[in-house]
């Protein structure tokens, strides 16, 4: 039984290790061509792969450099879902997307790099960020196929909505930023304050 497991965790981390590659050279293309001036042969031949394998792994050109960001939604996302479920206040919520994202940021350096990079060219591309506007799960929210355990109350739709803009607005300042402070985390709680003074 043990030695049936080996190769399906081989083969995992073979897919993990070709998507990322397949994700870096794409993420360079676009800084360099632009997402428009860049094609899927490009993307194929930089990360040394056939472009008939880096449809199989992303069937559209976006998805390229969506599988990190990806990553850090359907974490939030499940916080989200799980804390939704259980009757939780804005604030609880916050708080556990805060120690998610604290968490996250810590345990995969490499992933939040990518994610940065991204962010910050979906705010520069026009192309891109159409494209991305299309994508069910970026960058926080819930996919309506998942949420059946959860109360569609107005009230409920309200804490999704203000949650997701808020964290949407905290990952733009985020990727936008340069300089000493370019903590996610402390991007997310200036949103929050920032929300907060307004609405008050």
């Amino acid at each position: 039984m043990g030695q049936e497991q080996k190769p399906v965790g081989l083969r995992a981390r073979r897919r993990a290790l070709t998507e990322r590659e397949i994700e870096d050279a794409a993420i360079d293309a676009f800084e360099s061509h632009g997402f428009a001036g860049t094609t899927m042969e490009h993307i194929a031949a930089s990360a040394g792969v056939s472009v008939r394998t880096a449809f199989r792994y992303f069937p559209a050109k976006v998805d390229t450099v969506l599988y990190s960001a990806r990553q850090v939604t359907q974490v939030l996302s499940a916080g989200l879902r799980a804390d939704l479920v259980a009757g939780a206040s804005l604030l609880e919520i916050e708080e556990s997307i805060t120690a998610s994202l604290a968490a996250f940021t810590t345990s995969s350096l490499d992933v939040v790099s990518r994610v940065k990079r991204v962010h910050a060219l979906v705010l520069n591309d026009d192309q891109l960020r159409a494209q991305v506007k299309g994508s069910d799960d970026y960058l926080a929210g819930l996919d309506d196929h998942d949420a059946d355990a959860v109360p569609r109350t107005l009230e409920t739709r309200l804490l999704v909505e203000i949650v997701a803009a808020t964290l949407r607005t905290a990952f733009d300042d985020w990727a936008g930023s340069a300089g000493e402070d370019t903590s996610l985390v402390s991007h997310y709680r200036r949103a929050r304050t920032a929300r907060d003074a307004l609405a008050s």
